[in-house]
């Protein structure tokens, strides 16, 4: 799967993107081929088409139209909803042509929120591959963030306490991390001995600023 966490900083995105990153593609890259979100994508298509039907004044419907999706399952773009959401009579009457123009209200043409991404997965129950909650990107990104000195600390004085406990001696602490990297891999979860070291090596710091 790509790494979409770039894609946070998007406000909105186009339907071709939105269905790339269902299916944890990144479109952005020189290797997206679109054949893998076509499904998503044409059922989104389809759930817009449904929006622009569900908006249409009665004096313009003029072909007979396939029963409407449920409210909650269309998928409306952000020039649908502005216009939409219009009080002026003006608007209103522009409104209209701009539904009757494919070029201007086709499904390939249109911006998506984030919100309206999320609450259309949500609605039609699609497990997305990327998350365009931006309240789960906050969450997220709060979880994680680099560790603090003082936690830091904290963690490498549990390490030292354990390991006295344990009768594994952490110094010197390149002939430790050896032993210790052993038994990682014999626990199933390897830690590179190199990794282990680098982080023995900081123990005596951190105990310092507790035995002061």
């Amino acid at each position: 799967m790509s790494d979409l966490s770039h894609w946070k900083f998007a406000t909105d995105f186009t339907g071709e993107e939105a269905a790339a990153l269902a299916v944890g593609l990144d479109p952005a890259q020189p290797n997206y081929v679109r054949t893998f979100s076509k499904p998503i994508y044409e059922r989104m298509e389809r759930h817009f088409e449904a929006a622009k039907r569900l908006h249409l004044e009665e004096d313009v419907q003029q072909w007979e139209r396939p029963p409407l999706l449920p409210q909650s399952d269309v998928f409306e773009s952000v020039e649908l909803q502005l216009w939409a959401g219009s009080q002026e009579e003006d608007d209103g009457a522009f409104f209209s042509k701009w539904l009757l123009d494919d070029k201007l209200s086709g499904f390939e043409a249109q911006r998506f929120t984030r919100k309206e991404v999320a609450r259309w997965f949500s609605a039609v129950g699609v497990q997305s591959s990327y998350s365009f909650d931006s309240n789960q990107i906050d969450a997220k990104s709060k979880l994680e963030k680099p560790l603090g000195t003082t936690e830091r600390n904290t963690l490498l004085t549990i390490i030292a306490v354990l390991a006295k406990e344990a009768k594994i001696s952490i110094d010197p602490p390149g002939k430790s991390a050896g032993y210790i990297a052993g038994l990682t891999d014999a626990f199933g979860a390897s830690v590179s001995k190199r990794a282990i070291e680098d982080h023995l090596k900081k123990i005596p710091d951190a105990l310092a600023t507790r035995m002061k």
